[in-house]
């Protein structure tokens, strides 16, 4: 009903499990559930992905560069661009000790496989006392084939 403090909502993914048989379906949302934000539209009715396979797991390695403030406290987030296409919009799940000056952070992250990774979208929420950061790179595995993939970065966020 959009009411009480806080009652605006930005979905990014559902993933939709049968229980019974593991089979998974993605329902992207990249939207609001807001009457503030975005088009301000409070219900809406999302498609199933056309990819119903199941989730493929990709390791993520944050290397954040070794110079003075290039921590972050923010939320990361990364998209991964494949020739099968995008995943959603994923936060990494870190903990208040990652992403500090010189270190190298690896996240397990499950997602549509989105086939040979073309392009990768690294991104945070600008939220903390530093959120400022200096990402030397980023390094991705595809857990199964073991395919490993590079994106240099070397710039403040």
């Amino acid at each position: 009903d959009n009411t009480g403090a806080g009652a605006s909502w930005h979905l990014d993914h559902i993933v939709v499990r049968n229980l019974k048989s593991g089979a998974q379906a993605l329902v992207p949302g990249r939207c609001w559930f807001a009457v503030s934000h975005g088009d301000g539209a409070t219900e809406r009715t999302l498609d199933v992905a056309p990819s119903i396979q199941p989730p493929t797991e990709y390791v993520v390695s944050c290397v954040t560069s070794d110079i003075r403030g290039a921590g972050t406290d923010a939320d990361v987030y990364v998209v991964l661009h494949g020739a099968f296409g995008s995943s959603p919009r994923i936060m990494l799940p870190s903990a208040p000790e990652d992403f500090e000056r010189g270190t190298k952070c690896a996240f397990a992250i499950a997602t549509p496989d989105v086939g040979d990774l073309q392009q990768l979208t690294v991104s945070h929420n600008d939220k903390g006392a530093s959120p400022a950061w200096h990402l030397s790179y980023v390094e991705v595995v595809h857990s199964e084939t073991g395919s490993t993939w590079w994106f240099l970065c070397n710039q403040w966020l």
